[in-house]
């Protein structure tokens, strides 16, 4: 019975473990510059001109579609 109590215990522990490492760690490509070893930041630029929301293809009026016949 104690030995059926350790083993669940520690099995009860092992996935703990294994779920707060997984919340810890990131997860991805990690890039390194050759000279120094220092990780390379992935910084993106900024998207060219002005952030438009996108829009529903149905909201569109019929004048403003093209299409082949025009």
């Amino acid at each position: 019975m104690l030995f059926m109590l350790i083993l669940f215990g520690s099995l009860i522990a092992l996935v703990i473990l294994a779920f707060v490492m997984s919340r810890k760690i990131e997860y991805g490509e990690a890039r390194f510059d050759s000279t120094t070893g220092k990780p390379i930041a992935d910084d993106k630029p900024p998207p060219p001109g002005p952030v438009v929301p996108a829009q529903k293809i149905d909201s569109n009026s019929q004048n403003e579609r093209k299409t082949n016949d025009e």
